[in-house]
């Protein structure tokens, strides 16, 4: 779930919604995503400020739609 000032992650439900407990929270203005590919799957990356190693996100296909907005939004 993105926010005005964080990224959070929380755990999956079977029913595929988001369920306690919170898992990670990363601070928005840290983050900037890049190489979004969309196919049956999408894919993008998200560099985190200080950590040399980007984050891979992947969204199933029915997902494909929240992963380009999530994307987009942390643009830089």
């Amino acid at each position: 779930m993105l926010t005005s000032h964080r990224l959070l992650f929380f755990d999956m439900a079977l029913s595929g919604r988001p369920s306690l407990p919170l898992v990670a929270v990363l601070p928005r203005q840290a983050l900037a995503s890049s190489r979004f590919k969309s196919a049956l799957k999408a894919t993008f990356l998200i560099s985190i400020d200080g950590d040399p190693r980007p984050l891979k996100m992947e969204f199933p296909f029915p997902g494909r739609r929240d992963a380009r907005k999530l994307a987009d939004a942390l643009l830089r």
